[in-house]
């Protein structure tokens, strides 16, 4: 077959025989075939590209009709997937955090990941694969290193949820708000036991699956208290009934159904981030600052407002100043060191020499020319996380503030700079620390919060009637 016919270029005249007419056939040929062979090379491409997506949507569909669901609509993940995930966490742990082995030795993480796939099942929902992970995570005490979720772990069917309002006081349960569906239940009501299990022992589970600092306690039962529904529906693998011991022996079974209504989130009054309240009758002034998150440009929002706030406390010759960071889940250090310059009396430091980075913060730091002259008291809780532990830990140690409440949720030592990582199969995100901060400060156990100066334990009456005893305490103490 000729150039000429394969290319469907027009004949040529055969009595063309010029050396002309030849090179202008030449010509015309290598035109069309330089053509042909463009159209050739598009059209080839176009096929590849065609067949490409052709086996793309092969594969996603293959993989869609592989994807199977349990009779609630939860998407099923296969056993060896789930320890495929697990086994990334541990390597991430092992590989990228920088001090993963603290508070538990590697041999014994090693056995934990063991006992955590023996745990799963044939098919697991998102829902059973994150409650298994937790644990192994929650192991080596970093509260910045945790498994975050795309939601539909915790998404359960209404009828389907834990329906009662209870918090944790200690370690014990308590009904905490009045429901008209369980009259046998009115606030106030200890839970004993829940499907056999004691109230005391439900709870320890519950904390080995809340990433927190140290061996610290105090966060995770926080965490817990805000969300005990959550905990409890995956502590018993959502089932239908519950059957509660009470306190008086008395025996209620109740069936799972629609969720409660919260009457108080996080058991604190529920009030701006920033905000100031003057009681010139007692000579109090309350701060409150209820988050350090104002990083880069949002600094200068936080400094005006404590500037502000310290002015006016001045100005009214207030005698008394109550700092509350109950709650505060921590933010920029340099909020923190912002804070400590209007209210020390003395110079201090605040970060240890060891740290990378925060130069400023490594010296000795001075109070302001116009710091508070009066006293301090700052209240603390196991909400106190990351910056707010460290702030906690710098008071105390230099002597700073009297510190009230509970424990602290961290202290002088964290891990940060976190990065994260998408595991391979359940596509959920592990949020892994990477650098380790630590205050200026000795003697202080960094597997415990830092605990208060004068230590007032929430109650059950600051639960169910929203009452606040650590103020008021401070206020007795002032006022005596």
């Amino acid at each position: 077959m000729t150039f000429e016919r394969l290319f469907n270029c027009p004949p040529t005249n055969e009595n063309l025989h010029t050396t002309k007419g030849n090179t202008f056939i030449m010509f015309r040929a290598h035109f069309f075939i330089s053509e042909r062979i463009t159209t050739f090379h598009a059209m080839i491409k176009k096929i590849g590209i065609s067949i490409f997506f052709v086996l793309l949507l092969g594969l996603f569909a293959m993989k869609v009709s592989n994807m199977k669901y349990s009779d609630t609509g939860d998407r099923l993940y296969s056993k060896q997937d789930c320890i495929e995930d697990l086994n990334r966490i541990s390597y991430e742990i092992k590989n990228t955090h920088p001090a993963p082995f603290d508070y538990i030795s590697e041999s014994d993480f090693d056995a934990l990941l063991q006992t955590q796939i023996n745990a799963l099942e044939k098919e697991n929902t998102l829902r059973d694969f994150h409650w298994i992970a937790r644990k192994l995570i929650a192991s080596i005490g970093c509260g910045h290193t945790s498994l975050n979720g795309q939601l539909e772990e915790r998404n359960i069917a209404d009828s389907l949820h834990f329906p009662i309002d209870t918090r944790f006081v200690g370690d014990q349960l308590f009904v905490i708000h009045d429901d008209d569906r369980f009259p046998s239940l009115p606030i106030g009501t200890q839970i004993k036991m829940i499907n056999g299990q004691l109230s005391e022992s439900i709870l320890r589970s519950m904390i080995q699956r809340v990433s927190s600092d140290g061996l610290n306690e105090a966060y995770p039962i926080y965490y817990i208290n805000r969300e005990v529904d959550f905990f409890l529906e995956s502590h018993f693998d959502i089932p239908h009934t519950y059957d509660l011991l009470l306190a008086n022996n008395r025996t209620i079974n109740i069936s799972a159904g629609a969720a409660h209504k919260q009457s108080i989130t996080h058991g604190i009054p529920q009030i701006e981030n920033l905000e100031l309240d003057i009681d010139l009758e007692n000579d109090i002034a309350i701060l409150t600052i209820r988050s350090f998150n104002y990083y880069g440009t949002n600094y200068n929002e936080f400094a005006r407002f404590v500037d502000k706030s310290m002015d006016e406390v001045r100005a009214k010759d207030i005698n008394n100043l109550i700092i509350d960071i109950r709650g505060n889940g921590g933010g920029d250090p340099n909020c923190a060191n912002h804070l400590l310059r209007h209210i020390t009396k003395k110079s201090f430091q605040y970060f240890h020499e060891s740290n990378m980075g925060y130069a400023d913060l490594k010296k000795q730091i001075q109070p302001y020319d116009v710091a508070y002259k009066g006293d301090t008291y700052m209240i603390i809780d196991g909400g106190c996380g990351s910056t707010s532990g460290h702030l906690s830990s710098v008071v105390k140690y230099n002597n700073i503030a009297t510190l009230v409440g509970q424990t602290s949720g961290a202290t002088y030592k964290c891990h940060d700079n976190s990065g994260d990582v998408t595991l391979p199969n359940t596509k959920l995100n592990l949020h892994i620390a990477r650098m380790t901060f630590r205050t200026a400060v000795e003697g202080m156990n960094m597997s415990e919060g830092v605990i208060p100066d004068i230590k007032i334990e929430k109650s059950l009456s600051d639960w169910t009637d929203g009452g606040d005893s650590v103020i008021d305490s401070i206020y007795q103490i002032i006022n005596r």
